[in-house]
């Protein structure tokens, strides 16, 4: 009855699957581990399984893993070509800038040497002169030597009555086209002792489109230019 129970016990170890019905053995994968209790029930089966299971979760580490370093790299790529784009976009703005700005001042000294040349014209002309609408409208019919870089260039001359300016005054203007016109006139300007020249240059700037005017003057005695 012994040796038959002996036996019976044997061929129920022998008919144990290897993977299922192990009194004690826990097949599990916890992170890079996989063991199995009660070695002397472990079958080739289990080791397969273990090993499969892990070669697929190493795998599953290693493409996320990639994925991750890949994601890292656009990020910084993105953030990089954003930092670029905006230092380059401030250094345009800037440089823009600075181009607008020198050209306005090359501007307003080419005004300020148009209006020093009318002012010498009038100097070299007598009292008669002076009071002349005619003459000075052949100083204005004369394009000034610094008006190329001014945009729509408008020259006018005032003379009136100095100290106190009289209702009508010598006015002779000098438009873009080139043409220079009397507006007024006024024949008793020759009779007065002083006057006073007013000299305008206006013109379209090329920084903003705006107006710009520059003016000059001065007073002119019979005896010459008081100041």
């Amino acid at each position: 009855m012994l040796i038959a129970g002996l036996e019976y016990y044997l061929a129920m170890q022998t008919t144990i699957s290897p993977t299922t019905d192990l009194p004690r053995a826990s097949v599990y994968d916890a992170g890079l581990s996989c063991r199995v209790e009660n070695m002397s029930l472990v079958a080739l089966g289990t080791r397969k399984i273990c090993h499969s299971k892990l070669s697929r979760n190493s795998t599953m580490r290693s493409l996320d893993s990639k994925r991750s370093r890949a994601g890292m790299a656009l990020l910084e790529v993105l953030i990089a070509a954003a930092s670029i784009a905006l230092f380059m976009s401030g250094l345009f703005a800037m440089n823009s800038f600075s181009l607008k700005t020198v050209r306005a001042g090359k501007e307003t000294v080419a005004a300020s040497l148009i209006l020093q040349e009318r002012l010498d014209q009038l100097r070299r002309g007598s009292w008669v002169n002076v009071t002349d609408p005619a003459y000075v409208q052949a100083v204005m019919g004369t394009a000034a030597g610094a008006a190329a870089p001014l945009s729509g260039l408008v020259e006018r001359i005032t003379i009136n009555t100095y100290p106190t300016p009289a209702p009508t005054p010598i006015h002779v203007t000098r438009w873009a086209s080139g043409i220079a016109s009397v507006d007024s006139t006024n024949p008793a300007l020759r009779q007065e002792s002083m006057v006073r020249a007013d000299i305008t240059a206006t013109w379209v700037a090329s920084r903003n489109g705006e107006t710009r005017t520059r003016t000059i003057s001065t007073v002119i005695a019979q005896g010459g230019i008081v100041k």
